[in-house]
This record gives structure tokens, sequence and C-alpha cells, in this order.
């Protein structure tokens, strides 16, 4: 994981020495314009701390990571399974551990706490890679 959070900053000119590259996972925010019209994007990192989910990746598992659509099949798989709500018709964990799941770290969710009460900026969006 960290090699690809460093491939990942590398790309974006991030500084050797920012603060980024000691977290666990590349969210961060940004502000554009002045008072009174600021806005702050707040980017969150789901992947780095989410625990595991049931939906699978069949992209991941061979031999469907050969085929050129790889992609493709893991796409209509995990829309098939969403669809069927195939989570909760086969039960994988007890409802105890359901309830521990989480997708953001402790850290990132300080981070995120700390940023929306220091923002000064008129309006703050949180991008996230999940819809809600």
């Amino acid at each position: 994981k960290k090699e690809r959070r460093n491939a990942y900053l590398d790309f974006l000119s991030v500084p050797a020495d920012s603060p980024r590259r000691e977290r666990k996972g590349v969210y961060s925010s940004v502000e554009f314009g002045t008072a009174p019209q600021k806005i702050k994007v707040l980017f969150l990192d789901t992947r780095w701390d989410r625990d595991w989910h049931f939906i699978p990746s069949m992209a991941a598992i061979y031999p469907f990571s050969t085929l050129p659509l790889g992609s493709v099949i893991a796409c209509v798989t995990r829309w098939i399974t969403a669809g069927l709500n195939l989570p909760s018709v086969v039960p994988v964990r007890n409802h105890h551990q359901q309830q521990q799941q989480h997708v953001l770290s402790e850290e990132q969710w300080n981070w995120l706490e700390h940023e929306l009460k220091a923002s000064d900026a008129q309006i703050n969006v949180v991008v996230s890679s999940i819809q809600v």
C-alpha cells in the first residue's frame, strides 16, 4: 500500500517532506478562493482502511484476471451481487461483526473532523469514491 501511495503522491508532485506522505492513505483537502467566496474540498480515502466486504472482485481472481474483459466481468458480478442484495441473503458474518466494519480509519475520521471544524470556507465539499 505504501508503495502505491508514494507513487500516487510522486505523480501529483507532493513534496517529500509533506505530512501527506506519513498518513495511512491519500486523503487531503484543498481550498479555492477567499472569504466570503471560499470553498474547501476534502478528498477521502475510502480504500486504505476499508474492511473486507462481501461483494467479490472477480477481476482479481484467475482466470478472470487474464481476460481482456476482466474489468467488465468484475463490474457485472458486483452489479448482480448488489442487485440481488446477496450480502443480506448470504450471511457471511454475524451481526456484531457487521456493526464493527468501517471504511475510514480513526486517524482519518479525526482529520476530517478537524478539517471541518477549523474550516473558514463558506462551502465544504466532501469527495468520496462511495456513492451516498
